[in-house]
């Protein structure tokens, strides 16, 4: 039962790796060499979630010398992905991780309304259904 009422806004952390349509390659691959993650995360002008920048599409064009110079984030963007609402159980979540087999997934206000709130951990969705598993004992 308190699985079940377990909440993802109670495991909500914020998101550090988070950059905006116009972020250019400098930028974003600065902000890969300072966060150890596969992806960032693009937001537009209202911080409304709109996809990710996937490291590998970065470093592919940097390493074949595509031009990169005039390049955004809209340009690599990949709009498809596994994403989180604060509402959502820890079972819930806990299938969203499966299905993705990542270490974080963003977090989103709702599906209409994407504002990013943060990221959920899988570390974190672990210890937690961890911690209730043993006090349901």
């Amino acid at each position: 039962m308190r699985l079940a009422a377990t909440q993802m806004r109670e495991l909500v952390k914020p998101a550090d790796t988070v950059v905006t349509l116009a972020a250019n390659v400098k930028e974003m691959t600065r902000a890969f060499l300072e966060y150890p993650v596969k992806y960032l995360y693009v937001v537009d002008d209202a911080e409304h979630f709109r996809g990710v920048v996937a490291l590998k599409d970065i470093t592919s064009d940097l390493l074949d010398e595509k031009g990169t110079e005039a390049k955004t984030a809209a340009d690599y963007i990949q709009p498809q992905f596994e994403v989180l609402t604060p509402d959502i159980s820890l079972g819930e979540a806990l299938q969203h991780f499966l299905a993705f087999q990542g270490e974080r997934l963003p977090v989103i206000e709702q599906k209409s309304e994407p504002l990013l709130l943060g990221v959920v951990y899988k570390t974190s969705l672990l210890d937690a259904y961890f911690r209730l598993n043993l006090t349901s004992r």
